[in-house]
């Protein structure tokens, strides 16, 4: 991270699990606006953080009904 902003995966972090009040939560997008390497590390953290969440909820639901389907499957042929 840019030495300009050494707390900013913390700060990041805690954006994102809605943990930072609205004061503070201004304050951060509008330092991270400024730098476009940072806005750009963001994105890429949202990003990271909506794939586990596919990860921990779809992919599990769809094991779930891969399972079911080669059950009926089974049980036609």
């Amino acid at each position: 991270m840019p030495k300009a902003y050494p707390d900013f995966e913390e700060k990041a972090e805690k954006y994102l699990d809605g943990e930072l009040s609205p004061e503070q939560e201004e304050e951060f997008l509008s330092r991270v606006r400024k730098e476009e390497e940072l806005s750009r590390t963001l994105k890429e953290m949202k990003f990271a953080k909506d794939a586990m969440q596919v990860y921990k909820y779809v992919l599990p639901k769809a094991a779930e009904f891969n399972s079911t389907r080669k059950r009926i499957l089974s049980a036609i042929y």
